[in-house]
């Protein structure tokens, strides 16, 4: 399953227009939450464990990943995408920058005009299991609203300009209760 949400676009002084990815539906430039989990694997909803795993549990953890859609228009220029994602708490604990391999900020090459389809998977167990509960909450789960961003560094790097900016769904990691 999977959650999307639009990139809001800022009009700022870079040399193109960023527009819908064309090889998908979406109307506006977008980011996708995708659970890979076992099934129902609720896209917001993401099973994390403090390892070791225990062997009664009935669910393993989680993969998750973050798409980055979009698309640019204009005159050919050269320069480097930085996209970035953190969580940030809706609970007690504090805001988490999204673990990921490669780590983030993800260097993609360039250029215009070009369609992007980026992924960015995240490991099972990326985000620490709850070690306390909360107050006045079960101690199994961890609320936080996903955030993205995608910068342009024309190169050689004169600039870095915030080009598109995404608030996303809020994202439960829990542990399943046996």
């Amino acid at each position: 399953m999977a959650f999307s949400f639009p990139l809001e676009i800022e009009h700022l002084d870079v040399p193109f227009t960023v527009i819908p990815n064309v090889n998908f539906p979406d109307v506006t430039p977008v980011c996708v939450v995708t659970n890979l989990g076992d099934p129902p694997a609720l896209d917001r909803f993401i099973v994390t464990y403090t390892p070791p795993i225990p062997t009664t549990f009935p669910e393993k953890p989680d993969p998750w990943q973050i798409e980055f859609r979009w698309e640019t228009a204009g005159p050919p220029r050269n320069g480097v995408w930085l996209l970035d994602a953190w969580l940030q708490s809706l609970t007690a604990g504090p805001n988490l920058h999204v673990p990921a391999v490669p780590a983030l900020p993800l260097l993609v090459p360039g250029g215009s005009p070009k369609s992007y389809d980026v992924i960015i998977g995240i490991e099972p167990n990326a985000i620490p299991a709850p070690t306390a509960p909360p107050f006045l909450e079960p101690g199994t789960a961890r609320l936080y609203r996903l955030h993205t961003v995608v910068r342009w560094a024309e190169l050689p790097a004169k600039r870095i300009r915030v080009v598109g900016r995404g608030v996303g769904p809020i994202i439960e990691f829990y542990t399943p209760l046996l």
